[in-house]
C-alpha cells in the first residue's frame, strides 16, 4: 500500500475493507460481522461487505469443485 493511498483512506473506507475481509476472505457469517462492526441492520453489513462478480464466481466454483472431489473419493 502506498503512502498516497493511506493518506486518502477514511474510516468509512477502512470499515468497508474490514467488512470485506471478515465476510469474503474469512467466510465470517454476516451476523458475526454485523456485531463486530456495530451495525444495527445486517443489510448494512452486507452492503459494506459486497464483492464483485468475479470473486463470487471463484468462490462458487471452488466450493463446487471441493464437493465434487469429495463425492468422487467416497465412491
Amino acid at each position: 500500500m502506498t503512502l498516497a493511498v493511506l493518506r486518502a483512506a477514511s474510516t468509512h473506507w477502512l470499515r468497508h475493507g474490514y467488512a470485506r475481509t471478515l465476510v469474503v476472505d474469512n467466510a465470517a457469517p454476516l451476523p458475526v460481522a454485523q456485531q463486530l462492526l456495530g451495525h444495527a441492520w445486517v443489510q448494512t453489513t452486507a452492503l459494506y461487505a459486497k464483492t464483485d462478480l468475479a470473486q463470487t464466481r471463484t468462490f462458487v466454483e471452488g466450493s463446487f469443485a471441493t464437493r465434487t472431489q469429495g463425492k468422487s473419493q467416497m465412491a
